[in-house]
């Protein structure tokens, strides 16, 4: 008996790693933007969604010269994909599902404790 549950569960790793690959995949590479199609008409114009940049005032180069006016870089907003993975494979095994898209501000992890009882 202890020989078949320990098989199983090394069966279920490499399933569970396959399912949250797949689904984070879907996620995040997928085109589309999941509060865009939500927000529907509501959204906003294309020159307000661009991506917030900062100002890097002029300085000198390696030859001593002053380089020109302030320039426009664009901030990193998100961590590289693979790190984004383990955060969110970290996340799952704590138990943080992410927060609802339907129901403003609610945890998914408290939305299913309270449906919970009714299924038992």
């Amino acid at each position: 008996m202890g020989k078949y549950i320990l098989k199983r569960v090394l069966q279920f790793i490499p399933v569970f790693l396959g399912v949250t690959l797949i689904l984070f995949v879907m996620e995040n590479v997928v085109p589309g933007d999941p509060i865009k199609l939500i927000a529907g008409e509501k959204k906003l114009d294309p020159v307000t969604e661009q991506k917030p940049a900062r100002l890097v005032p002029p300085h000198r180069d390696g030859l001593g010269r002053q380089t020109s006016s302030m320039t426009r870089t664009a901030t990193p907003s998100r961590p590289p994909l693979w790190k984004r993975y383990v955060l969110y494979i970290n996340g799952l095994l704590h138990g943080d599902l992410g927060v609802s898209y339907q129901k403003s501000g609610q945890t998914v992890s408290s939305i299913i404790a309270s449906k919970y009882p009714y299924t038992v």
